[in-house]
């Protein structure tokens, strides 16, 4: 993308300085993207595996229930050999 960049029709110093500001904020912008994907992987691995509908929904509590009921998840998928792209099996009727 940037070598198109480079290949721009004018040379002038105004379209060199806005094609050089365009460079450094795809640069910036793709580190950011980076750090997103980052931290959105470490949501993944810390958030429970398994659905859990009662829990009350206050901030405090999801932040401290969540991670109880995170790490007793992993335990279960452990034991029952469940696996990380294997979505939990309905309650049988």
């Amino acid at each position: 993308m940037i070598e198109s960049l480079e290949r721009g029709r004018g040379n002038s110093a105004a379209e060199l300085d806005a094609r050089g500001r365009l460079a450094t904020s795809l640069v910036i912008a793709s580190s950011r993207h980076e750090a997103v994907e980052e931290k959105m992987e470490q949501a993944e691995r810390a958030a429970p595996t398994r659905p859990h509908p009662n829990t009350p929904s206050g901030s405090v509590v999801q932040k401290t229930a969540g991670l109880a009921a995170a790490v007793l998840d992993k335990v279960r998928d452990a034991v029952t050999g469940r696996k990380d792209d294997q979505p939990p099996r309905p309650p049988r009727p």
